[in-house]
């Protein structure tokens, strides 16, 4: 079994479950060997990016605690799961991003809107 493998919209298992919130999928998943915590979609959405937009707070800091994690991946716009989750006004999912390492709290989209721009939204 392949599980990097892509469903027919081109989602990971990893990531429809990020974004569903199904913590124990998450927790299960993550340790399967050779999973691609950084898997997008052809849109570009990541298991992080997923999680963040429907303020799964608890799959994010599961998924901020895998090796390999890129917390500033964004999708083809490139926005992050921080400025996504500061437009939609996740506030605890913002919270825990920004205590990710490495976390890029001025980067901007494509458009030139950072997070904090995205959260005056």
């Amino acid at each position: 079994m392949d599980v990097n493998g892509v469903d027919s919209d081109g989602k990971t298992a990893l990531g429809r479950a990020s974004g569903d919130g199904l913590i124990m999928e998450v927790k299960e998943l993550l340790g399967v060997p050779g999973i691609d915590v950084n898997g997008a979609d052809q849109e570009g959405w990541t298991p992080l990016l997923r999680a963040s937009v429907r303020g799964q707070v608890e799959v994010v800091a599961l998924l901020l605690g895998a090796p390999g994690i890129d917390s500033n991946r964004g999708d083809r716009l490139g926005r992050t799961p921080l400025c996504l989750a500061s437009q939609y006004g996740y506030h605890e999912v913002a919270k825990v991003l920004l205590g990710a390492p490495r976390i890029q709290v001025n980067g901007a989209d494509r458009d030139g809107r950072t997070p904090l721009c995205r959260a005056s939204q």
